[in-house]
């Protein structure tokens, strides 16, 4: 049995998502109405990760990936620090689709992502041609150098 994945943040590019889940197959792109995307997940690095924030007349573009449904533990254990949850998606392909998507609710509105993690988001947006004015908003958001001398060590 497969679901639906909605991808909103590094797990976009398609590259990074095969790596985690080589099963991952793409649906489409899809937007999800009534929430906005923000930066303000507390990552473990100390910097800000992808997020998503409900608010009216907001929507978040992204990518529907389809897994194997008992693949979703292994989803579970990368997005650390988000809670799974089941949303509605419009798909350009398929229409609406019952999706699961990751938020968190560790938060500080004072956090910027990583330059090499906005460049994630942003290389997956690209990747899948999402509209040109959602693209420029991701390109806009502040972002700061990333000083750690390895990955994981504080800054």
């Amino acid at each position: 049995m497969s679901i639906y994945y909605f991808a909103y943040g590094s797990n976009m590019l398609s590259e990074r998502m095969v790596e985690r889940i080589p099963e991952a197959k793409i649906a489409g792109i899809a937007r999800l109405y009534g929430w906005d995307l923000v930066w303000d997940k507390i990552s473990k690095d100390g910097s800000g990760k992808a997020n998503l924030r409900e608010e009216n007349g907001k929507v978040v573009w992204g990518v529907v990936y389809i897994i194997p449904k008992s693949r979703m533990p292994d989803l579970d254990k990368v997005e650390d620090g988000y809670q799974r949850i089941k949303v509605e998606v419009e798909c350009d392909k398929n229409g609406k689709l019952a999706a699961y998507t990751y938020v968190s609710e560790k938060r500080d509105a004072n956090l910027l992502p990583y330059d090499w993690y906005k460049d994630l988001v942003l290389k997956g947006a690209k990747e899948h041609s999402l509209p040109s004015a959602y693209i420029e908003k991701i390109a806009r958001i502040e972002s700061q150098s990333d000083n750690r001398k390895a990955a994981g060590e504080t800054p």
